[in-house]
Formats: structure tokens, C-alpha cells, sequence
């Protein structure tokens, strides 16, 4: 059986289940129990978490960071509501970010992650539409169900986890290491991560979310990608 690694979740001791949870948009659908408990709890936590700090990142005095990582805004058409899409192309694929999710297509595939919740929902190669700003215009999108799928959804989800590391840890390189808790000082919900923790912690979701693999045992795969983002 592969080895555990455990995800603790700061100050989770002293506070009630309610307050963890949070009101999620939706239940979690039975097929989410592929992900374990404890994955689905700090994922969803520090996911909201880290949209927040997206948003800090965007509102930087300094300028706007993500524009300075590389990526692309669209703004809504005055008017019409909506979230401003942040668009980052890929070798791959591309990572699109909004204040309610994330799209991650790398290879054709992809998967979308709504806020609030860590369950990840798979999106066909079919065409999407060059300007979102609405969640139902991520369509279509479809729950992981088969093996098959809940394999596929686990190594994007993945994936996406260690870009993210990878960007927190742009962000301590180029903004220094008080900047995220200068930041998460103006966050009042629970923490998924605090703020020098937040790369590493993210890796050990994105371990905890890779699929199986014959031979590799978790602890290993963690051990691995440390030194890949070291």
C-alpha cells in the first residue's frame, strides 16, 4: 500500500466542523470520495485561499503580478457581468484563471476547478470560446466516473497542484518571502497553508492527488518532485 502523507490544516484544532467546511456552492458529488478526506478538506481551503492571493496579486501596487508572470486579461464587455479571465498559454495547453476557478488544458483535456470546492471536473478538447467570463460558459463539463477518468482527472489535478507550487514560489523569489503574509494577514477564513508553506504544501496535494503508479510509493514520488522544485 503506498505511504500516506499527512495534510494538516493551520488551526484546524480550534475550530468547528462548520467553519472548516464552509457553504460550498453545491454538495460534493458521491464520486468525489476518490480524493481522500483529508485532501478534499485542505484543497478546498487553500484554493480559496490561493484565488484570494490571485486577486492581491492582481490588485499589487507595484502592478499586476500575473500580468508580469505572463499572463493575458480579458475584461467583460462594459455592461455585461462577469470575471475577468487571466489566460496563460502552455506548451502544452493553457491555464485560464478566474475569481470563481481555474481551467488547466494540457494535451487537449483538461479540467476545471471550481471554487470552493477541490473536486476537479473534466472538460472535452472540445473548442472553448476565446473570452469567459462566466462559469457556464466552461461547458461542456462532465463528473470523473470511470477509472479511466478519475485517472485522467487525478494526473491534471495533480499537474495543476505543482504549477501553482511553482508560481508561489515565483512569487517569494521576485516579492520576498513577507509578501504572501502581508497578504493572508487581511484573510479572515481559515487557512488552507500559511504563507511560507503554501508552495510546499501544494506539492504534497499535487503528490497526494497522482495517480498510482507500480513500484512508487507516495512518499517517494513527494521526495522526488522536492528536488525538482527545490
Amino acid at each position: 500500500m503506498a505511504a500516506q502523507i499527512a495534510i494538516a490544516v493551520p488551526g484546524a484544532e480550534r475550530l468547528p466542523p462548520a467553519a472548516l467546511l464552509g457553504p460550498p456552492p453545491e454538495a460534493e458529488p458521491p464520486q468525489a470520495l476518490w480524493l481522500a478526506p483529508d485532501v478534499r478538506l485542505c484543497g478546498k481551503l487553500l484554493f480559496d485561499q490561493q484565488i484570494w492571493c490571485w486577486g492581491c496579486d492582481v490588485e499589487n501596487p507595484h502592478g499586476n503580478l500575473l500580468l508580469r508572470y505572463g499572463f493575458k486579461r480579458r475584461r467583460p464587455p462594459k455592461g455585461r457581468d462577469g470575471c475577468s479571465q487571466y489566460s496563460l498559454a502552455l506548451e502544452r495547453g493553457e491555464i485560464r484563471l478566474w475569481g470563481w476557478g481555474v481551467l488547466c488544458r494540457l494535451g487537449g483535456r483538461g479540467i476545471f476547478l471550481r471554487r470552493y470546492r477541490f473536486f476537479p471536473q473534466l472538460r472535452p478538447p472540445a473548442r472553448l470560446r476565446a473570452m469567459v467570463f462566466l462559469p457556464n460558459q466552461v461547458a461542456p463539463l462532465c463528473d470523473p466516473v470511470s477509472e479511466p477518468e478519475q485517472k485522467a482527472a487525478r494526473a491534471r489535478l495533480a499537474e495543476l497542484c505543482w504549477w501553482i507550487a511553482g508560481y508561489e514560489r515565483w512569487i517569494a523569489r521576485n516579492c520576498g518571502s513577507d509578501y504572501r503574509k502581508t497578504a493572508l494577514d487581511k484573510w479572515h477564513k481559515p487557512l488552507g497553508a500559511y504563507a511560507h508553506e503554501m508552495a510546499q504544501t501544494w506539492q504534497v496535494i499535487a503528490a497526494r492527488c497522482q495517480p498510482p503508479t507500480p513500484g512508487r510509493r507516495a512518499g517517494a514520488l513527494l521526495s522526488m518532485q522536492r528536488r525538482t522544485f527545490g
